[in-house]
């Protein structure tokens, strides 16, 4: 019996993202806070496509995540970089929200182009661009995050095939190969929604961020600079 709802598989990347972000801004010099932190982001971006399936509304999903990616840019700002505005790196509602309109476009792709085939190349080209676009704003994660999202999407139901893609995807770095750790938390996915906190990550995310920014620049750890721009 598969264990885990989709609330269950949330809370966990909730708190695997809790202490990355802890050890990124308080203990750097703890690694193995950054490792368990790597089992996060694949679970929110299986719980994405989850989402993308199962919404009523896909544009209000999508505006949403731009909404947030704005509220969270400043929080995600001051907690690593110490700066309000930060050109050179961008939070990861932006990737999220890229991914999210890749799996849009390739559908779009292929329901409106009436050859099939290339229906699905025109498809996997605008993935190809969204993912470039990622990797030019440099948002976390980058064109790894949009891509990890959609094989989400494409291969769901096969899961050697979607194993082996996601170790490709995390194969970027010792740290980052820990995502694949988060592999069989996705397989006890039971299918369920579960407990409905429909806000929680997307408030815990810019507000987590603040906390820490601020206790950051109490205790010293930051010195914070609020000249306007920064690359």
């Amino acid at each position: 019996m598969k264990p885990f709802d989709g609330h269950a598989l949330k809370l966990i990347a909730l708190l695997s993202m809790l202490i990355d972000h802890l050890g990124a801004v308080f203990f750097p010099q703890y690694r193995f806070l950054r490792y368990i932190g790597r089992l996060a982001f694949p679970i929110f971006c299986f719980l994405l496509t989850e989402g993308y399936i199962h919404t009523r509304s896909r544009k209000r999903q999508l505006i949403t995540l731009l909404i947030f990616a704005a509220i969270s840019e400043i929080p995600f700002d001051l907690a690593f970089f110490s700066r309000p505005v930060n050109n050179g790196h961008q939070n990861v509602f932006f990737t999220l929200a890229l991914a999210y309109f890749s799996m849009i476009a390739y559908d779009f792709s292929v329901k409106n182009i009436k050859n099939a085939v290339g229906g699905r190349i025109v498809g996997i080209i605008s993935v190809f661009l969204i993912m470039l676009i990622a990797e030019l704003l440099n948002t976390d994660y980058g064109a790894m995050g949009v891509a990890l999202v959609f094989v989400f999407y494409m291969l769901k139901g096969r899961p050697l095939i979607l194993f082996i893609a996601v170790a490709l995807l995390n194969a970027t770095g010792f740290p980052q190969f820990f995502a694949t750790l988060s592999y069989p938390l996705v397989l006890g996915y039971n299918g369920r929604r579960g407990r409905q906190l429909k806000w929680l990550f997307y408030i815990i995310y810019p507000l987590h961020l603040t906390i820490y920014a601020l206790i950051a620049g109490l205790i010293g750890i930051h010195h914070y600079d609020f000249g306007l721009f920064a690359s």
